[in-house]
């Protein structure tokens, strides 16, 4: 879903941005809402992200015996 999303995003601010720089049509505005609602969808993804992030705690491997705490046991 947040993958169609972005995409859609991104394809509606290229297909304006086309229409601007090959078609010269008039598309300032369409383009800033564009640019508007692609930023938006980005920071719901990176919102998403930064929730199901999880940290990774390592494992602590307990040191080996000296030869004296061996002898000990």
């Amino acid at each position: 879903m947040l993958l169609m999303a972005w995409l859609t995003a991104q394809a509606w601010w290229l297909y304006q941005a086309y229409q601007l720089e090959f078609q010269a049509k008039n598309t300032f505005v369409q383009i800033w809402f564009a640019s508007i609602i692609f930023g938006f969808v980005n920071v719901i993804i990176l919102c998403v992200i930064m929730y199901n992030y999880r940290q990774i705690i390592p494992v602590q491997i307990p040191p080996e015996k000296t030869e004296l705490e061996k002898k000990n046991d």
